[in-house]
């Protein structure tokens, strides 16, 4: 967040509004596939969830009620 602040407080100090809306206009395009957009919202999750998933439907549920604390 720090490097948009600056650019945001660089641009307007230095060119004012015109700066601004240019340098919004450059965010705002849009240059990746919608299979990153995909990989970014079911992909990551899925790679964090996975080895847990599979860790819950390998270990019985028995193994669990013995772990338990108390």
């Amino acid at each position: 967040m720090g490097p948009t602040l600056a650019a945001v407080l660089m641009a307007g100090i230095t060119e004012g509004q015109p700066g601004l809306r240019r340098l919004r206009n450059r965010i705002r395009q849009v240059r990746a596939g919608w299979q990153w957009y995909l990989f970014v919202l079911l992909g990551i999750p899925a790679l964090a969830c996975g080895p847990n998933a599979l860790w819950v439907m390998r270990v019985p549920m028995a193994a669990w009620v013995t772990c338990a604390p108390g």
